[in-house]
């Protein structure tokens, strides 16, 4: 336990150090190594895979996500993980077209004699890529995952022809993941840092030398079971970008996007004999409504399907469609009543 006060002040720290990647996803926790490399292998089995789909549609202009993932606890006490994910973006409309596949690891450590805390860190290395055409569709902002910097029509220079360019660069994120749980309640809280050296993102030949702001999304939920068959879960996503507390104006050509963003939720998981469903509601920094529908077929697979719904369509249109799947393998214990369960 004395290990705690010290992974609390590294989460203080890294707090103002640095955002995940910007997939504006309503089900992020379908993209668990997206979100956070320290979740690499946390999961119980031998191996765990995931599909992630979203529709993302608006007046301004639509796109699709997907992402593919596959990991794996080994060692000999399996505290160690190996994962691989591959993202993509993009529509036949739409002026981005990105790319992202990335390898992570993470390692496992119990904190205490009964095996109530655990931590975890993990590290990714990532290839991303990405294209504009200027001539294919339309772009909107908060529609794309800003692998590419992208600029507005009116920073182009006098007479200079609709671009076609792309490009690609490495990229380096870490996380820390800590859990607490007994009988009755779970605690988990993580924070997923990425764009670690700050890659240059700007295919445009006339804005050069743009670099990616650091940023951290921060994971925290909470976990309270009312009886064997009733689970209640609060949950909470914050995102922001840069260092420090700092301004944004709209005016300075090359700034990023101002993204600070929350999302709050709770849920209740109904069990049964062998499976069990989740009903969530989640609002995303008062911009949007989230619903989420979990149906666990059994310990080993897992559907969900998520609606996103803006609440004044004049200053935020962007609507969800989304559709994920997660199957487990390798042995697992039979679920405990009376226990908290990945």
């Amino acid at each position: 336990m004395k290990k705690i006060p010290i992974l609390l002040l590294y989460i203080c720290f890294v707090i103002y150090k640095a955002n995940a990647q910007e997939v504006r996803a309503s089900d992020y926790q379908s993209m668990p190594l997206l979100m956070n490399p320290a979740l690499t292998g946390y999961f119980e089995g031998g191996a765990r895979l995931s599909a992630y789909h979203a529709m993302i549609r608006s007046d301004s202009g639509n796109n699709n996500y997907t992402n593919v993932s596959a990991d794996f606890r080994i060692g000999k006490k399996r505290k160690w993980g190996l994962g691989i994910s591959y993202f993509h973006s993009g529509d036949k409309n739409f002026q981005v077209t990105s790319n992202y596949i990335g390898g992570s690891v993470a390692k496992e450590w119990i904190l205490d004699d009964k095996g109530f805390s655990l931590l975890r860190l993990g590290f990714q290395v990532s290839y991303n890529e990405g294209n504009l055409n200027e001539a294919q569709g339309r772009y909107y902002r908060y529609a794309d995952v800003n692998i590419i910097k992208v600029f507005p029509p009116s920073t182009r220079p006098v007479g200079y022809p609709l671009v076609d360019v792309s490009m690609g660069y490495i990229n380096y994120s870490t996380g820390i993941f800590y859990r607490y749980e007994n009988c009755d309640i779970r605690f988990e809280t993580g924070v997923g840092i990425y764009n670690l050296f700050c890659p240059e993102f700007s295919p445009s030949p006339w804005h050069t030398d743009f670099r990616k702001r650091h940023r951290v999304a921060i994971q925290n939920s909470f976990s309270y079971a009312i009886n064997d068959n009733n689970t209640i879960h609060f949950n909470y996503l914050l995102w922001k970008e840069g260092m420090y507390l700092r301004d944004y104006d709209p005016y300075r050509v090359g700034d990023t996007e101002p993204i600070q963003e929350e999302v709050f939720g709770v849920a209740w998981q109904k069990y049964f004999s062998k499976n069990s469903m989740t009903f969530q509601f989640a609002e995303r920094s008062l911009k949007t409504v989230i619903g989420i529908l979990g149906f666990d077929v059994n310990q080993k697979f897992k559907i969900n399907l998520s609606y996103e719904h803006p609440l004044y369509r004049p200053y935020y249109d962007v609507t969800h469609y989304e559709a994920s799947l997660c199957m487990l393998l390798g042995k697992q214990k039979p679920r405990d009543p009376n226990q908290f369960k990945n």
